[in-house]
């Protein structure tokens, strides 16, 4: 009898052996996917606004040094092919070398005055400059320092413009204060040469405003210059008689 039961026993037994061992590794596999459920669960780090901003101002002003470095490149290339000397309107290497590049002839002159006046040295301490204040200095304000004769004002008035983070305005009338330039007007309007001329220029010009107008007052922005509805009446009687006078 004995020996009929023994088989079972260890057959019972195995059983046990293998029933545990598959309860261990499904609780062990239950676990890891809990672990990777709890894992999905888990919201994302909110950003860090402060980060978000040093990032942005290091990449703006990385942008600008690579406008500077661009720029100074332009004026060395074209200087190198075409002579050192600043060039007349009439000459014609400089016009051809821009229009190859889709730029300007200003651009272009601009470029290599820049790279006449300043050197690599001065290129380096105005990136550090830029670095070390995190301000994106434009090419503009670069190239209106071009007209102070003296390195060492120039240098100084550069590194002043980029610690006190300045306006083009700014950096206008301290380069016309050092090198007496007289500030810059633009380009003299062209002046209509006929009486048709005339005409069609002041019907160009009036009639947005008058259009405008028009509208703003049909509009429930009206109420905004409700003061001045007497004034703007009159103007707007007074234009559209001169429009249809000279239509």
């Amino acid at each position: 009898m004995t020996l009929a039961v023994w088989p079972d026993a260890r057959i019972l037994g195995f059983t046990g052996t293998v029933s545990l061992f598959c309860l261990r590794t499904a609780s062990f596999l239950f676990g890891d996917v809990q672990m990777a459920m709890a894992k999905k669960k888990t919201p994302a780090a909110a950003p860090d606004p402060a980060k978000m901003e040093r990032e942005y101002r290091s990449s703006t002003v990385e942008t600008a040094i690579a406008k500077i470095a661009e720029a100074y490149e332009l004026g060395k290339k074209s200087r190198a092919r075409h002579g050192t000397r600043l060039h007349g309107r009439r000459d014609k290497p400089v016009p051809r070398f821009a229009a190859r590049r889709g730029l300007r002839r200003s651009t272009v002159d601009s470029a290599r005055l820049f790279a006449r006046v300043f050197t690599l040295q001065d290129l380096k301490a105005i990136y550090r400059s830029c670095r070390e204040h995190e301000f994106p200095l434009g090419i503009t304000l670069v190239y209106r320092t071009t007209a102070i004769e003296k390195r060492t004002e120039r240098m100084k008035l550069l590194n002043r413009a980029i610690r006190e983070r300045w306006t083009q305005k700014r950096l206008g009338i301290e380069v016309r204060r050092l090198s007496g330039s007289k500030p810059f007007e633009g380009r003299p309007q062209k002046l209509p040469k006929t009486s048709a001329e005339a005409k069609m220029e002041i019907i160009s010009r009036l009639k947005p405003i008058l259009n405008w107008l028009k509208v703003m007052n049909s509009s429930e922005k009206r109420q905004l210059v409700h003061e001045l509805r007497p004034e703007l009446d009159k103007a707007v009687k007074a234009l559209r008689v001169l429009v249809e006078a000279v239509s």
